[in-house]
């Protein structure tokens, strides 16, 4: 019986820290920077999760008990491989617009006459 308390209290555990990480990658509001704090935040329930697993492999924790933690896994996953093609998706909208940055400084300087010779002003004209 207290093994089966164990698994229970484990897998609750595991259950609860899966959807605490969902629920802070649903809160990303599509910035970069929010984007990065979010995943910064999860990395110290990665590890909690990481300390959950290595309990739950010492149990005989089986498929059946474990089935709603990889339903939440699965949804994880989704949710984290949809922010990580969102940040990509920005990042080479930043790159591009650092680029035309760069254009515009070159077509700035296409308009401005260089010259490099040296000229004589005559002061008695």
């Amino acid at each position: 019986m207290g093994a089966t308390l164990n698994i229970k209290e484990l897998t609750n555990k595991k259950e609860q820290l899966l959807d605490q990480l969902h629920d802070n990658i649903r809160s990303w509001d599509g910035t970069i920077e929010s984007g990065v704090s979010v995943i910064e935040g999860n990395q110290y329930i990665i590890g909690e999760i990481e300390l959950v697993n290595k309990e739950l492999s010492k149990t005989n924790a089986g498929a059946e008990d474990l089935s709603i933690c990889n339903e939440k896994l699965i949804k994880v996953a989704e949710a984290f491989q949809n922010l990580t093609t969102n940040l990509e998706e920005l990042k080479k909208i930043l790159l591009e617009e650092k680029k035309s940055l760069g254009r515009k400084d070159e077509v700035v300087e296409s308009y401005i006459e260089k010259r490099n010779e040296t000229f004589f002003i005559n002061r008695n004209v």
